[in-house]
């Protein structure tokens, strides 16, 4: 027996035309059972009348009959609304009945993200920049804030325990450090790829692994991000370029390395529209008004002389 789902929800006193028809297309290419092979259930509305569920049980002569069957309806297009799914009973009988050892999930622990745009409220209104050096033993980066008229004074240091992974790859991991196009995010590049810091402290944030990367290229609105390994001869041209989704830390899309002498600068920019989105200026980011991944423009680098 196998289950079909996605058929027309017809009323109950059109009941018997439908399970008919379908009886009738099935049987003509199907080795139903002689008898009754389809049951097609009835189920109340919100209104108390009742129509047909959605679905049917069909069954087949053999199990062989029934795999085949299975195979031929699953995808099969019954009318221009309606695109069949087709499964076997063992799997629908599995989703709807509760084993008698079921044992609920645990809960999901819930937690307030920081604030990105805390540094925004500063009664002050000052600016923040990054600050980086090496003392010989390890790479530090500060975070300071700065108003123009007085001395900077220091906003975050990172973080404070040594033997913890933020204090590895704030400190002794990140090569250089960059800013995001609004200040939003922090990014520290390592070796093993970027790690995005934001919200009040620089708040530990998403990773995103990306062997060798040496630059990474924001779009305008922070939504998205390229990371870039590409170097003169490069080992693994293919996966030079990876754009990703910040908020998800998911990867969208990989580009190759197309001029395999340039050594240091990225070879793609993010695109801007011709003309200004609703609300933004005149050269509003693709990427602010359009599905990701946002299209993605090819410049070409002149090697170094």
């Amino acid at each position: 027996m196998i289950v079909v789902d996605n058929l027309p929800i017809a009323p109950e006193d059109k009941h018997a035309k439908l399970l008919t028809f379908v009886t009738k297309m099935f049987s003509a290419a199907l080795k139903l059972a002689k008898e009754n092979p389809i049951f097609m259930p009835l189920a109340p509305g919100a209104d108390g009348a009742k129509s047909t569920a959605g679905f049917a049980f069909v069954e087949c002569e053999s199990k062989e009959a029934a795999e085949a069957a299975r195979a031929k309806l699953d995808g099969f297009e019954f009318d221009t609304r309606h695109k069949l799914r087709a499964l076997p009973y063992s799997t629908f009988a599995a989703a709807v009945e509760e084993p008698d050892d079921f044992t609920p999930p645990a809960p999901v622990a819930l937690y307030s993200r920081d604030d990105a745009y805390a540094w925004l409220a500063d009664d002050a209104g000052r600016d923040q920049f990054v600050l980086t050096w090496h003392n010989g033993r390890e790479r530090q980066q500060e975070v300071l804030w700065s108003d123009g008229r007085h001395p900077p004074l220091l906003a975050c240091r990172g973080p404070e325990d040594p033997s913890s992974s933020e204090f590895q790859i704030w400190r002794t991991h990140a090569l250089r450090v960059s800013w995001s196009p609004k200040g939003t995010y922090l990014a520290t590049l390592a070796k093993g790829g970027v790690r995005l810091w934001s919200g009040h402290g620089f708040a530990f944030g998403a990773g995103f692994r990306h062997t060798g990367v040496r630059a990474v290229v924001f779009s305008a609105d922070e939504r998205f991000m390229l990371t870039w390994n590409g170097r003169a001869n490069n080992p693994t041209p293919a996966d030079a370029i990876i754009v990703w989704d910040v908020r998800t830390g998911r990867e969208l899309r990989r580009f190759k390395q197309l001029n395999q002498a340039v050594s240091g600068q990225c070879q793609r920019r993010w695109s801007r529209r011709e003309g200004p989105a609703p609300g933004a200026g005149a050269a509003a980011p693709v990427a602010a008004t359009s599905q990701p991944p946002p299209r993605l423009r090819f410049t070409h680098v002149s090697p170094p002389p």
